[in-house]
């Protein structure tokens, strides 16, 4: 059975390739915007597991652009764990914490979007020249800087949300831009480096689960804020 491009006959002008990779890798940095725009804890989990779709999106394309097999197994894996597990964990979660009051994020909305959008520039600045202009990198020139803004986006989520399950999404968040960075950069990281880290993420967001759900059955809340008072 066909696989590939190749194995259809099918050859693909580089630039084609990069704008299809371009739009994908765009949708989960709008992902990563959305999360920072909403305070609804199940939408958060929805728009991850749509991002995480995305990045399925990009894993296969690279897989059948470049004929490189092993990223076909890459991809239903990252489908499997991060489309359906950890969503799937992460909303039962939330039908199991005590219901929270209304809790404020550390920066508004509109700011937090601010912040965002430099935190962009700042991503397309650091990698515009970062890439040379040689043709094996053209895969990586069309996604680095969105990765990059991913990153730092899911980073922003983390610090900006008081709710530790919001922090959770931030950094899978940011997981999600490592792993378009890998495969920007390389156009399909080794098979075992990939196993490794979405085994490492599927039990850190299991962990994290776990945790989230004895801080909500200890203190009744699950606002970092709070909690770090306790240490006062």
């Amino acid at each position: 059975m066909p696989f590939c491009s190749l194995d259809f006959g099918l050859h693909f002008d580089p630039q084609q390739v990069a704008r299809v990779l371009d739009f994908f890798a765009t949708f989960i940095l709008v992902c990563s915007l959305l999360v920072l725009a909403t305070e609804r804890r199940h939408v958060h989990v929805r728009i991850y597991a749509l991002q995480s779709l995305s990045l399925a999106a990009v894993a296969f394309s690279v897989a059948f652009f470049n004929c490189e097999r092993h990223i076909f197994i890459a991809t239903a894996l990252i489908f499997i764990s991060k489309v359906i597990v950890i969503p799937v964990l992460l909303g039962r979660l939330m039908t199991r914490l005590i219901p929270q009051q209304p809790v404020k994020p550390m920066i508004n909305i509109p700011s937090s979007l601010l912040f965002a959008a430099v935190l962009v520039l700042i991503a397309d600045y650091l990698t515009r020249n970062i890439l040379s202009a040689g043709h094996e990198f053209e895969l990586a020139r069309s996604v680095l800087t969105d990765s990059v803004g991913v990153v730092l986006l899911g980073l922003l989520i983390m610090i900006a949300r008081k709710k530790a399950l919001t922090q959770i999404i931030g950094f899978l968040t940011m997981e999600n831009g490592l792993f378009l960075t890998g495969i920007a950069i390389t156009a399909g990281m080794p098979l075992i480096v990939e196993l490794g880290v979405l085994f490492d993420v599927l039990v850190a967001a299991f962990l994290m689960g776990v945790l989230l759900y004895r801080i909500s059955e200890t203190f009744d809340s699950i606002d970092v804020e709070k909690l770090t008072k306790l240490k006062e």
